[in-house]
């Protein structure tokens, strides 16, 4: 048995789970809907860790190239939060994975020429779940969630067809850092959270083990979009939602039964994903 590989899928199942959690505990339970200020907070403890754990060297290069790529991860993460914040979590996560899910797609019939048509089934399936758990949210939320998950295809694509260097990922976030504190100050959010109420010492938990989170999710998503695991998102989601839901951030009674529906359907796409890479077997498929 690996067990380099099990921690580490054991990792990039359990991170990720926790840290959505936390995120969705401080902008929805404690009322902390500043996200640029939140953010921000959560990259400069990522930066840290990694400059602490990898001693990168950083050019002036570097800072400059990655500007681009730092305004689309700000577009990510920002309305990441704001949907995080507004919307239960089988909307949120659903639309993350359709997107995820159409990016793995097209790369499988790009790299094999090959067409899945239960991996577009289930596409079309998750689309029209997510459709029916909108129907009781206002378009602004909507809105927000359609351009992360935009957002989230594009950067996911990106990332797995392309190499960066430790340096970049960085520079990336330090251009991050700057354009969330700069869009903070003008909109107001550097204000109205400098008067919020910090006193809660469970409010100061959560901020604090969302710091850690991001640092320990960052130390891990690299090797995994290189190395896409379909099961360890699929067991991702399952964890968050059935955790989320002692947590009620699941929703009402139909939501819990669609994210109970939806999570059958990451496993199924799981298996297929499997006979998928085999091309003998992606005919069948």
């Amino acid at each position: 048995m690996n067990f380099q590989g099990f921690s580490r899928n054991v990792l990039s199942c359990l991170l990720p789970a926790a840290f959505v959690l936390s995120n969705k505990t401080v902008l929805t339970l404690h009322g902390f809907r500043f996200p640029s200020v939140f953010l921000s907070w959560q990259l400069l403890v990522a930066i840290t860790a990694i400059a602490l754990i990898s001693r990168p060297s950083i050019s002036l290069t570097d800072i400059t190239s990655t500007i681009p790529d730092a305004l689309l991860f700000v577009v990510v993460i920002y309305t990441g939060s704001r949907s995080l914040g507004t919307l239960p979590l089988p909307l949120f996560l659903g639309g993350e994975f359709l997107a995820l899910h159409c990016v793995e797609c097209y790369l499988l019939f790009r790299r094999t020429n090959l067409r899945s048509n239960l991996h577009i089934f289930n596409g079309v399936i998750i689309f029209i779940l997510l459709c029916v758990l909108s129907t009781d949210h206002p378009p602004d939320q909507l809105g927000f969630l359609a351009v992360h998950c935009t957002a989230y295809g594009v950067q996911w694509y990106l990332a797995r067809t392309t190499t960066i260097p430790l340096s970049e990922t960085i520079s990336s976030y330090v251009n991050s850092t700057i354009i969330l504190i700069l869009f903070g100050m003008l909109s107001g959010e550097v204000t109205r959270a400098a008067v919020f109420d910090y006193s809660h010492t469970h409010f100061k938990l959560n901020l604090l083990l969302s710091g850690i989170l991001s640092a320990g999710c960052t130390l891990t998503e690299e090797k995994e979009k290189k190395e896409y695991v379909s099961r360890c998102v699929a067991i991702r989601v399952a964890l968050t939602l059935v955790i989320g839901y002692g947590f009620d951030y699941v929703g009402s009674a139909v939501e819990c039964l669609i994210a109970s529906f939806f999570v059958f359907l990451l496993f199924l796409d799981c298996y297929f994903s499997r006979a998928a890479s085999d091309p003998i077997a992606a005919e069948v498929v």
